[in-house]
C-alpha cells in the first residue's frame, strides 16, 4: 500500500496533536439506530493507523503496509562525562538496519534516512548552552560545559520518487538502530549514571496503512486517522458539515482537536492550507466547491488493549443529516497541449480538478496503449499550473501524451491524446558546404567518422596541456516511474589530438567511472604534473538528506590504473571557516550543494578551486546574500584538505570575489604555472530572479595572482583597467585555458568587446576595442578562445566568433583590437543528448580544428572540420616577414641571455638576422616564431634584417639606450604631512619620467606601515594612529631601472566626544563596583579618565562606550574629564554626598487603623523627604500578612479577620539608603468553614441512567447544597437535592455550597471527575451513614437516596421499593438490633426482563412482595413480632445490591450497585 507524501507531512504536524490528545482518551456511544451507511471505499483517500512502541534491544519489529517508521533515542551527559572528554569533538553515529541486516542509506533498494540528531552542551546555570545545526550535528566539549543531552531522531520510508503521489511501503520485519556517543572518533561507554552518560528514552514511531488493525502486545498507544472526499454536486455554500469516525462501528466522539480540512487542488487560488477546523464543523465556501474539499479526523487511543481489532469507518454529513462524501478519483482533465524543447518533450497540466498532483503518461503515436515514460508534475508557484516533461525521447520518434489527476493513491481518468509531436534527429546541419579551401581563413572537412561514444546525454572538452583535448562524456540513467528515484550517471573520459582520439589513454583508450553518491549527475575533468595525470570529480548532493559529498576518480594517460576517495561536505566545510570566519560551502541559506572544481595546473598535486560562502547582510539591513570566497586548495585524502591560497574574503572593505584562470603547461619552476585574474568586489544589494543573481555595489580592487609550480604566489596589486568601479558596468573576463606565460584576454560588456596582454610579471596592457571584419556577416557574435595554447608575444591570436547559426575563426592584432574572419561556416542545430561542439587550436599553425556532431556524419561518428589561419598565405618564393617583436629596447650591453622573439611568417627561411651590421644569435626558429639573443651594440637605432635564400625581410628597429639602464625617476604626491584617523580616503598619484625617452606609467602603490595605513590601488586609507609611509614603485625592464618615491604621514588618533553629559552621586567611599558608563565616538582614544584630581579604574570599553570605576572622593560636586593624546573632553560632573548614604524618610497612609473583611478597598499612599536633597519618590507597597490583607500595586484588600501589616519601600540607591515605613490595621470578620466530600468511585464515574449520590458536609454544620456546572454532561437527578445523572463522558463538575451566615463564611468545593463510557464496572455506595432518615410507624412511605421504605408498626412491615431506568434483580439486606439481639432479613425482587421500548428510558419502580422477615417461617414471625413492640428507635442498615440490564436489550449488561441506606424506625 502507498499513501502521499503530503500525507506525511500532514501526519507529520497531526502527531503533535494526538500527543497532546493522550490524555483525553476516547469516548464512544452506539452507533446510530438501523445502522450507519459508511462512506464508500472510492470515498476513502486515506485510512490509517499510528503506532508507538518502545524499543526492546534497539529493535521494533513493524507489520506490511508500513511506510515510514521513526526512532527516538535521547542521553542524558553529566558533569563527569564532560571532565573525561574536555576539548574533544563529540558526535553521535546512527544507523538503522533493516530486516535483511542491510544498513537503510537509501542506497541499493533500502529505506531511506532522515537524521535530526541535535546536541546541545550547556554551563551550570543550564542557560548559557552550545548547539549544534542541521548541517554539523557535532559539538566540541569547552571548560564551561558541565550538562547536556544529545537527542537523537531518525525516520526511515521508502524514497520511491519523489515527485509521484505515493510514498512506497518499507519492507515489513525487524529494524535495529545502532546509536553510539563518539568521542574524538571514539565509542563513549554508557554507564548510565546522571554523571556520565544515561540513556533517558528509548521509541519507534510507525504508520500502517491498512482499514483495520489488531493491536500488539508492544504497542503503548496508537491514533487512527480517516480522510473522506467530499462531493461538491451535494454541497452549496454556507453549508456546515460534519466528519464523524467511526471505530468498530462506534462514534469516536472526535475532540476538538482532531479535524482537518483540506483543499483538493493544487491549482486553488485560496487553499485551505490543511485548515485546522478546532473540532468545529466546517463551513462550505465557493473555494470549497470549485476546487474540491476533503476532511481529516484522529482519534487517539492510550495503553489499547493488546489482541484486540480495530476498524475505521467514516461519514460526512451535512446540517440536515445528508451524506455528502462523494468519489475521490479526479475526473479526466481537457485535451493537454504538448510543446517541444531540443529533443525535451514539456507538457503544461491545466483544468485537472480535485487533483492534488498531476500525472502525465506519454505513448508513442502508434501505441496508444502502453506508456513509454509516466511522470508526475508539480506547481512549482502559486497560481500556476503544473508542469512534466519527458527528456528521454528518442530522434525521429513521434509522441503524444495524455494527463491525469490524482488524489492521494486515488487516480482519475486519462485526458484525450494530445497532438503529436516529433522528435528532430540532434546535431548540426551545415548548410551551405564548406569550401574545402587550403588558403588562409578557408574551412575544409578533415573527417566525418571519427569514433563517437553513443547514448551519452553531455559532452565537455577541456585542453589536455598537449595540444589537444580531454573529452568528458555523461551518460545518465533516471530511475522509471513509478517508483522513480534519484538520477544516477556514468561518465567515460577520452583523451584526442586535434584529429582524433588517442587510442591508448589510459591503457585502454578511455576511463569508465561510476560515482556511487546520490544524484551523481555531473562530473569535471582535469589534469596536473607534466599533463600526463588526470582528475575526474563529482559534486554529490541529496536533497532530501541535507548534506553532500565530492568522489574524486585519478590516473595517468599510460596507464588503467585508478585510485579513488570520497571527501564529505563537513571536511570542506570545516576548509572554508578555517579559510575565513563565518566562511562555509553552502551557497543559500536551504542549499549544502558543493562547489568545487579542478584546475588543470603542472604542479605536482591537483589544484582544486573551492568556492566558500559566508551570509552577508545587504546595505538595506533586511537582505542576506550569500556572497563567494574563492580558495585555492589541494586534497590528499578523504579527510587532508591543504588550503593553497585564500582569493578572496569579507570584510568591510570587500565582501566578495570572483576568479578566472589560465594555465601555463610548460611553466618552469620560477614562471607562473597558473595565472589568475582576481575581482574583488564590495556588494550592497543582491537580486534573485529566474535569470543570473544581478549585484549592486563597487569594484575594490583587480588583481592578477600568478601561482608558481611550487604552489607559491605573487600578487599584482592593480592588474588591469576598465574604466569603471561599478559592478554593474564591470565587463566580463573570456581567458584562454592555456597560455605559454603571457596571454590575451578578453573583456566583455554586452555585445562588445575589447582585447589586452596580461604579460608574464606585472599589470596588464590597456585594452583596445576587438572588430571583426565580418561583423555585418555575423550580428551581435559571441567570442571566445579555441582550446589549446596560443603564445602571449603572438601579434596576432586567434578567437572564434559564432552565433546562434554560425561560426568562424577570427585573427586579431592585440595591439589594436582589429580582427580579420575566415570562412563563416553556417549551420542550422537540433538540440539533444550528446550534441556538442569543441575548437581546438595548433599552436604553431594557428589553423582550428572543430569537432561536432554533424547530421551528414557517419552513424555513431564525429566530423572534424578544419579552419586555416585567416592570416596564413600560401606562399610564392616566400621570404621572412615579420609581424611583431616582443622587445624593442636594451642597453648597449645586453644582460646575459636577453633575447627578442619575433612572429611572423616564413620566418623557417631565416639565414641570419642583423642588427645593424652586427649579426646577433639565432635561437628556437618556426616558421612563425624566431628567437635571437640581443647582441651588444652602440647607443642609438638601428635596423633589423632577415636574410633568406629568396630575400631580406624587414625587422623594424631596435634601440641600444647606452651603457646603463634608464632611469625612471617617480613622484609621488600623498597629500598633507598629517592626517587623523577617520579622514576621508586619498588617492594616490605619481607621474613617471625618462630623460630622453617617453615613459609609460605603469606603477604600484603600497604601504610599508600596514598597521597605521593600507593601500588598495591607489586608495590610501587611515586606520591606526602612528607614522603612515607609502610608496610608489615603476617596474624595471630589461633597459629601465627601478624608480621609487616615498613619502611618511603622521597619522593622529581620532578626538573623543560624549553624546550625553554623565551625572551621578555617590558616597565619598563608593560601594564596590559603583560604575558610571560614558557614551559617545572615539572612546577608544581615551588614555585616562579623572573624577576631579583622581584617576578611575577604565573598564569595559569600545570606540563608542566606557565603563568607569568611581573612585572614593571628598563631598562636593567634581568635574568628570576625559584626557586623551590631543588633549582632554568634559564627560560630565558626579557629587560625592559624604561618609554615609543620605537617609530617605518615608511616611505611610494606610486609612483607619480598623476595617472588615468585605470592606470597599483602600488606596495606600506615602511621601519620601531627604534632608538637603530632593526626594524623587519610588515607592513599592507590600502585604507582610497576606493571609489577611493583599496589595496589588497601591490598592490594599482585605480578605480575612486579623492583623493585616503593611509595609511602603523606598528602594537604596549608591548615595541613598532605604527607606521603609509599616502600618497595622484590625480586621474583623466571619469565621471560616471547611466543606468535605466522599470520592467519587471509579464505577460511579460511568454514563448511568440511574444516577449516583455525591455527600457533602460542611464544618459548620450548616446544610449544603450542589450546583451543577457542567449540566451538559452531569445533571441533578429526581431523587433528591444529592443525586446526579451522569449524561456522556467528559469533563463533570459540581460545586457544593455552603452560603454562610453571620457567624460563619461562605464556603464551596468543586468535585470533578471524568465521566467515562457505559460499562460493567461495579460500585459501592455507603449511603447516608451518619444520617439515618427517620420513619414514621403509621406506613407513610418515606424517599431515602434512590428507595421508598415504610414502617407500620402495628403489623411489624418494614417494606421497600427500588427505583430506576435500567431493570434488572435487586436484593436488599436489612440489619439491626432490638435489645441485646441483631436481626437481618433479605428480599429479592425487581425484573428479569426487558420493557417496552416507549418506557426505556422512563424512571420505573420495582416494589418487593413481601416486607422484610414477611414470610411464613417462625423465625421470620420472630422478627416481625419483635419489631411491633420496639419501644426506643432503632437504626436499621440496609443494603441494596442492583445488577443493572439494558431495558430495551435486557442481554446488554450495565454496572452493579451495592448502596447501603439508613433508616430509624419506633
Amino acid at each position: 500500500m502507498k499513501r502521499s507524501i503530503i500525507s506525511s507531512v500532514r501526519k507529520a504536524a497531526a502527531a503533535l496533536v494526538i500527543a497532546a490528545l493522550a490524555a483525553a482518551g476516547l469516548s464512544a456511544s452506539p452507533a446510530q439506530a438501523g445502522g450507519v451507511t459508511y462512506a464508500a471505499d472510492s470515498a476513502i483517500s486515506e485510512r490509517s493507523f499510528n503506532l508507538n512502541t518502545p524499543l526492546t534491544n534497539n529493535k521494533v519489529t513493524i507489520p506490511e503496509h508500513t511506510d515510514s517508521v521513526s526512532f527516538t533515542y535521547n542521553f542524558h551527559l553529566g558533569a563527569d562525562f564532560f571532565t573525561d572528554n574536555a576539548d574533544k569533538l563529540i558526535t553521535a553515529s546512527v544507523k538503522v538496519f533493516g530486516p535483511d541486516g542491510a544498513v537503510q542509506d537509501g542506497t541499493n533498494g533500502t529505506a531511506y534516512p532522515s537524521d535530526g540528531t541535535n546536541l546541545s552542551f550547556c554551563d551550570q546555570s543550564y542557560i548559557v548552552c552550545d548547539r549544534s545545526d542541521w548541517n554539523n550535528k557535532s559539538l566540541t566539549v569547552k571548560a564551561s560545559h558541565t550538562n547536556g543531552s544529545i537527542n537523537v531522531y531518525t525516520s526511515l520510508y521508502n524514497r520511491g520518487d519523489m515527485f509521484s503521489p505515493t510514498l512506497q511501503d518499507l519492507a515489513a520485519g525487524e529494524y535495529t538502530i545502532e546509536v553510539k556517543v563518539l568521542s574524538g572518533g571514539n565509542e563513549v561507554v554508557v554507564d548510565g549514571t546522571l554523571e556520565g552518560v544515561k540513556i533517558q528514552n528509548q521509541n519507534a514511531r510507525f504508520w500502517v496503512n491498512v482499514p483495520s488493525y489488531t493491536v500488539g502486545a508492544d504497542v503503548q498507544d496508537l491514533s487512527m486517522n480517516l480522510q473522506l472526499c467530499v462531493d461538491s454536486s451535494k454541497i452549496a455554500v454556507g453549508d456546515s458539515l460534519t466528519p464523524t469516525m467511526y471505530i468498530n462501528d462506534v462514534d469516536a466522539v472526535v475532540n476538538s482537536m482532531d479535524v482537518w480540512s483540506y483543499t483538493r487542488s493544487q491549482e486553488s487560488p485560496n487553499s485551505r492550507q490543511n485548515g485546522f477546523n478546532s473540532g468545529s464543523p466546517v463551513t462550505v465556501t465557493q473555494n470549497d466547491i470549485d476546487y474540491g474539499l476533503a476532511i481529516n479526523t484522529n482519534a487517539y487511543r492510550n495503553a489499547p488493549t493488546i489482541g484486540s481489532t480495530l476498524k475505521i469507518d467514516g461519514t460526512i454529513t451535512d446540517q440536515d443529516g445528508n451524506d455528502v462524501t462523494g468519489d475521490c478519483a479526479p475526473p479526466a482533465p481537457p485535451k493537454p497541449t504538448m510543446t517541444l524543447q531540443g529533443t525535451t518533450l514539456n507538457v503544461s497540466v491545466s483544468g485537472v480538478k480535485f487533483s492534488q498532483m498531476s500525472e502525465c503518461a506519454f505513448y508513442l503515436a502508434s501505441d496508444l496503449n502502453t506508456p513509454v515514460k509516466t511522470s508526475y508534475a508539480m506547481a512549482m508557484m502559486p497560481n500556476t499550473p503544473p508542469t512534466c516533461s519527458f527528456s528521454g525521447t528518442t530522434p525521429g520518434e513521434t509522441y503524444v501524451v495524455k494527463t491525469r489527476g490524482n488524489y492521494y493513491q486515488i487516480a482519475g481518468s486519462y485526458s484525450e491524446a494530445s497532438a503529436p509531436v516529433t522528435i528532430p534527429i540532434p546535431g548540426y546541419t551545415v548548410s551551405p558546404a564548406v569550401s574545402g579551401g587550403d588558403d588562409g581563413g578557408q574551412a575544409s572537412v578533415v573527417s566525418n567518422d571519427v569514433a563517437s561514444l553513443t547514448g551519452a546525454n553531455s559532452v565537455r572538452s577541456t585542453a589536455d596541456g598537449q595540444g589537444g583535448m580531454l573529452r568528458l562524456s555523461t551518460f545518465t540513467q533516471a530511475v522509471s516511474c513509478p517508483p522513480c528515484g534519484p538520477s544516477t550517471s556514468t561518465f567515460t573520459l577520452q583523451k584526442a589530438t586535434k584529429t582524433g582520439n588517442v587510442s591508448d589513454f589510459a591503457g585502454t583508450g578511455k576511463v569508465d567511472w561510476a560515482p556511487t553518491g546520490f544524484n551523481a549527475t555531473f562530473a569535471i575533468a582535469g589534469w596536473y604534473g607534466s599533463a600526463d595525470k588526470w582528475t575526474l570529480l563529482s559534486n554529490t548532493i541529496d536533497p532530501m538528506a541535507f548534506g553532500g559529498q565530492t568522489e574524486i576518480l585519478q590516473g595517468t594517460n599510460a596507464s588503467a590504473a585508478t585510485t579513488s576517495f570520497t571527501v564529505a561536505g563537513s571536511v570542506l566545510n570545516t576548509t572554508c571557516s578555517t579559510a575565513g570566519t563565518g566562511l562555509g560551502i553552502k551557497p543559500s541559506a536551504q542549499s549544502t550543494s558543493i562547489s568545487l572544481s579542478p584546475i588543470s595546473a603542472p604542479t605536482s598535486k591537483q589544484l582544486y578551486i573551492l568556492t566558500c560562502y559566508k551570509p552577508t547582510l545587504m546595505s538595506d539591513a533586511v537582505t542576506t546574500a550569500y556572497l563567494a570566497t574563492p580558495v585555492l586548495i589541494t586534497i590528499d585524502n578523504a579527510t587532508t584538505v591543504n588550503v593553497v591560497k585564500v582569493l578572496g574574503e569579507n570584510t568591510a572593505e570587500v565582501n566578495a570575489t570572483s576568479v578566472a584562470f589560465s594555465t601555463n603547461p610548460s611553466a618552469g619552476a620560477s614562471d607562473a604555472a597558473v595565472t589568475m585574474l582576481v575581482t574583488k568586489k564590495l556588494v550592497t544589494a543582491q537580486t534573485m530572479g529566474m535569470g543570473p543573481v544581478v549585484e549592486t555595489g563597487n569594484i575594490v580592487a583587480r588583481e592578477i595572482v600568478r601561482l608558481k609550480k611550487d604552489l607559491t604566489s605573487t600578487v599584482t596589486t592593480s592588474g588591469w583597467e576598465t574604466g569603471n568601479t561599478a559592478i554593474s558596468s564591470e565587463p566580463g573576463l573570456v581567458l584562454p585555458s592555456m597560455n605559454d606565460g603571457s596571454f590575451a584576454a578578453l573583456l566583455r560588456s554586452g555585445n562588445a568587446y575589447s582585447i589586452m596582454k596580461v604579460p608574464a610579471s606585472g599589470a596588464a596592457t590597456a585594452s583596445v576595442a576587438l572588430t571583426n571584419d565580418k561583423s555585418a556577416d555575423m550580428p551581435n557574435a559571441s567570442y571566445g578562445f579555441p582550446l589549446g595554447v596560443q603564445s602571449g608575444s603572438l601579434t596576432d591570436i586567434t578567437l572564434m566568433a559564432g552565433t546562434a547559426t554560425s561560426l568562424a575563426p577570427l585573427s586579431v592584432k592585440v595591439a589594436t583590437g582589429a580582427g580579420k574572419a575566415g570562412e563563416i561556416v553556417r549551420y542550422t542545430v537540433a538540440s539533444g543528448p550528446g550534441v556538442h561542439s569543441a575548437q581546438v587550436v595548433d599552436s604553431t599553425s594557428k589553423d582550428i580544428y572543430w569537432w561536432f556532431s554533424n547530421t551528414a556524419a557517419s552513424a555513431g561518428k564525429l566530423s572534424v572540420y578544419k579552419w586555416r589561419d585567416p592570416l596564413y598565405v600560401k606562399p610564392t618564393g616566400p621570404v621572412p616577414a615579420i609581424t611583431s617583436k616582443n622587445l624593442e629596447y636594451a642597453t648597449n650591453t645586453p644582460a646575459a641571455g636577453t633575447k627578442v622573439t619575433f612572429t611572423g611568417t616564413n620566418l623557417d627561411l631565416t639565414t641570419a638576422v642583423k642588427f645593424g651590421t652586427v649579426s646577433a644569435t639565432i635561437g628556437t626558429k618556426t616558421a612563425t616564431s624566431l628567437e635571437v639573443t640581443v647582441p651588444a651594440g652602440s647607443t642609438g637605432t638601428v635596423d633589423v634584417t632577415f636574410e633568406s635564400a629568396n630575400g631580406n625581410g624587414n625587422g623594424g628597429t631596435f634601440t641600444y639606450v647606452g651603457a646603463d639602464k634608464v632611469a625612471q625617476t617617480v613622484s609621488l604626491d600623498a597629500g598633507a604631512a598629517t592626517a587623523k584617523v577617520g579622514d576621508a580616503d586619498r588617492t594616490l598619484s605619481a607621474t613617471v619620467s625618462m630623460t630622453g625617452y617617453t615613459a609609460v606609467a605603469s606603477l604600484t602603490y603600497s604601504s610599508t606601515t600596514a598597521s597605521v595605513c593600507t593601500v588598495s590601488g591607489t586608495t590610501l586609507k587611515f586606520v591606526a594612529k602612528g607614522t603612515c609611509s607609502v610608496k610608489a614603485t615603476q617596474a624595471g625592464s630589461s633597459w629601465t631601472a627601478e624608480g621609487v618615491d616615498t613619502e611618511s604621514i603622521t597619522v593622529y588618533g581620532p578626538t573623543p566626544t560624549v553624546t550625553t553629559q554623565v551625572t551621578g552621586k555617590a558616597t565619598n567611599t563608593p560601594d564596590a563596583g559603583t560604575k558610571v558608563t560614558i557614551t559617545g565616538t572615539n572612546l577608544g582614544e581615551v588614555d585616562s579618565v579623572k573624577f576631579g584630581t583622581v584617576t578611575a579604574t577604565i573598564g569595559t570599553r569600545s570606540a563608542t562606550s566606557l565603563e568607569v570605576t568611581v573612585p572614593a572622593g571628598t563631598k562636593g560636586t567634581v568635574n568628570i574629564v576625559l584626557a586623551y593624546s590631543a588633549g582632554t573632553v568634559t564627560a560630565g560632573s558626579f557629587e560625592y554626598v559624604g561618609a554615609t548614604k543620605v537617609a530617605q524618610v518615608v511616611n505611610l497612609n494606610s486609612g483607619s487603623a480598623l476595617a472588615t473583611v468585605g470592606d470597599a478597598d483602600r488606596t495606600l499612599s506615602a511621601t519620601v523627604s531627604m534632608t538637603g536633597y530632593t526626594a524623587v519618590a519610588s515607592l513599592t507597597y507590600s502585604s507582610t500578612t497576606p493571609a489577611v490583607c493583599t496589595v496589588s500595586g497601591t490598592t490594599l484588600k482585605f480578605v480575612a479577620k486579623g492583623t493585616c501589616s503593611v509595609k511602603a519601600t523606598q528602594a537604596a540607591s549608591v548615595w541613598a539608603a532605604e527607606g521603609v515605613a509599616t502600618a497595622s490595621i484590625a480586621v474583623d470578620g466571619p469565621d471560616e468553614q471547611t466543606i468535605t466530600v466522599r470520592t467519587v468511585l471509579v464505577g460511579e464515574k460511568q454514563i448511568n441512567p440511574d444516577g449516583i449520590f455525591i455527600y457533602g458536609k460542611a464544618s459548620s454544620g450548616l446544610e449544603v447544597k450542589l450546583v451543577f456546572n457542567t449540566p451538559s454532561v452531569c445533571k441533578k437527578g429526581t431523587y433528591s437535592d444529592f443525586h446526579v445523572v451522569n449524561l456522556k463522558t467528559g469533563a463533570c463538575k459540581i460545586t457544593i455550597v455552603q452560603e454562610g451566615n453571620a457567624d460563619w463564611a461562605p464556603a464551596s468545593k468543586q468535585v470533578t471527575y471524568t465521566v467515562t463510557p457505559a460499562g460493567t464496572k461495579k460500585f459501592v455506595d455507603p449511603g447516608n451513614v451518619g444520617a439515618p432518615v427517620a420513619l414514621g410507624s403509621a406506613g407513610a412511605k418515606t424517599n431515602v437516596l434512590s428507595e421508598v421504605v415504610a414502617f407500620k408498626k402495628s403489623t411489624g412491615a418494614l417494606t421497600i421499593t427500588s427505583k430506576g431506568v435500567w431493570v434488572g434483580p435487586v436484593v436488599a439486606t436489612a440489619t439491626f438490633k432490638i435489645g441485646a439481639k441483631s436481626y437481618s432479613c433479605t428480599l429479592k425482587y425487581g425484573t428479569l426482563k426487558a420493557v417496552s421500548a416507549k418506557l426505556a428510558n422512563t424512571q420505573k419502580s420495582f416494589a418487593a412482595s413481601t416486607a422484610f422477615c414477611g414470610g411464613t417461617k417462625a423465625a421470620d414471625k420472630a422478627v416481625i413480632a419483635a419489631l411491633k413492640k420496639i419501644t426506643e428507635p432503632v437504626e436499621v442498615k440496609i443494603t441494596v445490591w442492583r445488577d443493572l440490564h439494558n431495558p430495551v436489550k435486557y442481554a446488554t449488561r450495565g454496572t452493579q450497585i451495592e448502596r447501603v441506606i439508613y433508616v430509624t424506625i419506633g
